[in-house]
């Protein structure tokens, strides 16, 4: 049987994981040309590959037959690289952009540790929902106070939270679930996105001012948009402007 060096040494190195013939080298004992040299004249030491290869039966390293861990289970047939196929395993690098963010955000965490309590403000995130739809009714129940670094926010005392409902908004990324920063002392602008009382009920939208005519305007094909008329009773509660969403 004609015994090709270049295959078992392929196999070699696949059965045992390593990734080059240096790694092979450097585990049966031998300087790395000598791998060279075995190539070139197709002759190989097999005692010392069978010796230091101990893990692997022969002759599966001989002939790519049959099973390739010695003490396999019988019938289940190791899968044979092709003859000369390059086999080495793809060593898969260091991701350095994850490996900075991850440092990124240790620094960050260390920064918010030593942070003074003054450099936070609690916000009230009230219970009731905001529709990002038809308008709905208005409460004023507090759920719970939200902590966030007061530098995001130029008005504190006039700050609010409040929970996003419905899809209008999801072509501005306002999804269902979440928590609208919103400011009332915040300048209303054109196109900017409002919390806004419509004739006693509640909604988010964005706000479009064109000629003298106010629309409250949604990011979702399926709605209408809302032209304010003069018998409406409007009331702009606050401006969006930030969206706090939980990811994990």
């Amino acid at each position: 049987m004609s015994q090709n060096v270049h295959g078992i040494i392929d196999r070699a190195k696949y059965g045992l994981r390593l990734t080059s013939d240096s790694a092979l080298a450097r585990h049966l004992g031998v300087k790395p040309n000598t791998i060279s040299a075995w190539k070139a004249r197709n002759s190989i030491n097999y005692d010392l590959i069978f010796t230091k290869c101990d893990s692997l039966r022969k002759e599966w390293l001989l002939t790519g037959e049959g099973e390739m861990m010695i003490g396999s289970d019988a019938g289940k047939s190791a899968e044979k690289p092709p003859e000369n196929a390059d086999v080495t395993p793809v060593e898969q690098p260091a991701n350095d952009r994850l490996i900075g963010v991850v440092k990124r955000v240790e620094v960050l965490e260390k920064k918010a540790e030593q942070m003074d309590a003054s450099e936070f403000v609690q916000l009230p995130l009230f219970q009731h929902a905001v529709n990002a739809g038809p308008p709905g009714e208005i409460t004023e129940e507090i759920e719970e106070y939200i902590t966030i670094p007061k530098k995001w926010i130029k008005h504190p005392a006039a700050t609010f939270a409040v929970r996003a409902s419905g899809d209008s908004m999801i072509g501005a990324d306002i999804q269902e679930g979440d928590v609208l920063i919103t400011d009332r002392e915040a300048s209303v602008k054109d196109k900017c996105i409002v919390i806004a009382s419509l004739n006693g009920s509640q909604t988010v939208k964005r706000i479009l001012i064109q000629r003298g005519a106010v629309i409250l305007a949604p990011e979702n094909h399926t709605y209408e948009a809302i032209m304010i008329k003069d018998t409406d009773t409007v009331d702009i509660i606050g401006v969006v402007i930030a969206i706090w969403r939980t990811l994990y």
